[in-house]
């Protein structure tokens, strides 16, 4: 639609239309894309306030303008890749595993009888009464006059089920064969959503996301892909094997009945305390041998996908 100033006339024809105009201005309504980007040259935007030297443009449906001349401008604010060229527009490798397996919390070893002696070589003569722990158990002794322990050395044989440490996979960054990088172009303002742009603009681009025409003076199209629009489900399936191995008994010693005053022990054979303190407790605590969690099975699984396709109309070939 057109508007015309006081003192204007208009030859309107088929196929052309003839302004003839003294003093007057012209409102070009359906200038740009979808009746979005216009174009005013010189002074100030309609129904602006920001004077402008150059040409003060309308950005419309347009998402923003950029610059590519990223050393310039500052940090980038627009990442990602040009996509109309040939496929694959990026590379995005496969997620790297870096978990390992555990023995489970709980092993499932068999129940220990432990004996104590009211000497400190449990000599068996010394012999005062046994006890049935089970693993992880804290059993007290106060009832048993005893100063030694014989710690059984045969867990006995379990099946156990190794379990992940569910370390996160390492995700390779995404590069791009064509890679892009531009940040908001400092351009003063001229009117409402309208920016000031200089008589020869050089490396500006407008950002859609419908693929429409592009406004004079921005007439080169390129399809982008934005690096923050990418979908990445990339992760690691890490599988621990089912072993069959030995339980290695391990105990500790308390001087009280609730196993929280440990005691330093003195001899391999038959614990006791250094100073030959009653036991007050005891704690079986079995653990596996250092070789039974070793084996690990991880999958990489997952993809980058990429967002859908916005497009650039630049001033110039990026």
């Amino acid at each position: 639609m057109y508007h015309f100033g006081v003192g204007c006339t208009s030859t309107l024809a088929a196929t052309a239309v003839a302004f003839t105009a003294v003093g007057c201005t012209l409102d070009f309504d359906a200038v740009g894309p979808r009746g979005g980007a216009s174009l005013a040259t010189g002074g100030d935007a309609a129904g602006g306030a920001g004077s402008c030297d150059g040409t003060c443009f309308a950005l419309g449906s347009f998402e923003g303008l950029y610059s590519l001349d990223v050393p310039a401008c500052g940090a980038p604010t627009l990442r990602g890749g040009y996509a109309d060229g040939a496929e694959p527009f990026f590379d995005a490798p496969a997620a790297t595993c870096g978990c390992s397996c555990e023995q489970p919390e709980d092993l499932g070893c068999s129940n220990q009888l432990v004996a104590f002696f009211d000497v400190v070589d449990c000599d068996i003569s010394g012999a005062q009464g046994s006890v049935q722990i089970a693993e992880d158990q804290c059993a007290s002794v106060n009832a048993i006059d005893g100063y030694g322990f014989s710690p059984p050395t045969d867990g006995g044989v379990i099946t156990v089920a190794c379990q992940s440490d569910r370390e996160p996979a390492n995700e390779p960054p995404v590069t791009f064969t064509a890679p892009l990088a531009a940040c908001n172009a400092a351009l003063p303002s001229c009117g409402e959503s309208s920016v000031c742009l200089p008589n020869e603009p050089r490396a500006l681009c407008l950002l859609s996301e419908h693929e429409e025409m592009c406004p004079q003076g921005f007439d080169v199209r390129r399809s982008i892909l934005l690096a923050e629009e990418m979908a990445d489900d990339r992760t690691c399936v890490c599988a621990c094997d089912t072993t069959t191995t030995a339980c290695i008994p391990q105990f500790a010693v308390f001087s009280d009945a609730a196993c929280q005053d440990a005691i330093t022990d003195a001899g391999a054979t038959c614990i006791h305390a250094s100073d030959n303190t009653k036991l007050g407790a005891v704690r079986y605590d079995p653990v596996l041998p250092p070789d039974a969690c070793l084996n690990i099975t991880e999958l990489p699984s997952g993809s980058v996908a990429p967002g859908q396709k916005r497009f650039l109309c630049c001033s110039d070939q990026p």
